[in-house]
């Protein structure tokens, strides 16, 4: 018979309280017994990659590629799924269609896709650092390797700096692009990161502009709205492709972080 330690039994009634094991009495060589009994052989514990908190000044939110509540887009464009199109190529309408939300690829000539990231610094004070990352590159048909792209990025309406993309990159398949997915089309990008402090704005490290975290107001409004787009008076007009988790090199999808 095992003697178990005062923790040992913390734990067991922890397991027991939560439903994973039941325990019942039964004789033994000295007195009574307790024993234990696993009630399922497997535990699947799903985690919300929606919001997930950091820290108890951070926290962390995943935006898909076709969740944007605005947009100007001009074809060509379109958007895909991991399994097929979202509508047909180089259709406006699609950009419309509810099943966007599915979309794993989007992509346009210009314009731009704006999105509305909850804001959770509203009310808890200023904000010290906003870091925002994506997998883009530009956008040719097909794609293109000296292709370049001025993208630029504002956050409620402050326009941030801009970026230019050297390339559509279609010189080898990415690592997550569906088999499905024409090997002529655009098949991975660049992760560059995006931040905002105190000091000004940087992308990968590099400054970009003078524009600080406190100049983006966020204590004036609920939500973050992030534009990314191309201008139709930049000087290299070569489109936008945004890869979301499950095509391109890297399996995330908008990721925004804010420390407070």
């Amino acid at each position: 018979m095992t003697c178990l330690s005062q923790q040992h039994q913390q734990h067991l009634k922890s397991l027991e309280d939560s439903g994973l094991v039941s325990s019942h009495t039964a004789p033994g060589i000295r007195g009574r017994q307790r024993i234990y009994t696993r009630l399922y052989d497997i535990v699947v514990i799903h985690l919300s990659r929606a919001t997930r908190y950091l820290l108890a000044d951070q926290y962390e939110l995943h935006m898909p590629v076709g969740a944007f509540s605005h947009h100007h887009v001009i074809s060509p464009c379109g958007m895909a799924a991991e399994d097929a199109l979202i509508g047909e190529y180089d259709d406006v309408i699609s950009f419309y269609d509810p099943r966007r939300y599915q979309a794993q690829l989007v992509w346009l000539s210009h314009g731009y896709l704006e999105y509305a990231f909850p804001n959770r610094a509203q009310g808890q004070g200023q904000a010290k650092r906003l870091e925002l990352s994506m997998e883009i590159c530009s956008e040719a048909a097909p794609s293109a390797v000296d292709w370049p792209s001025d993208v630029y990025l504002e956050i409620n309406a402050r326009r941030i700096g801009e970026w230019t993309s050297p390339s559509d990159y279609g010189d080898k398949r990415g690592s997550l692009t569906p088999a499905w997915w024409a090997d002529w089309n655009t098949q991975y990008g660049l992760l560059k990161v995006w931040r905002i402090d105190q000091r000004g704005a940087f992308i990968d490290g590099a400054r970009i502009s003078d524009v600080t975290v406190g100049e983006l107001r966020l204590l004036d409004q609920p939500s973050i709205k992030v534009r990314i787009g191309i201008d139709d008076k930049a000087q290299n007009r070569g489109g936008l492709n945004i890869f979301g988790s499950k095509f391109g090199n890297h399996a995330q999808d908008i990721v925004m972080k804010i420390s407070l």
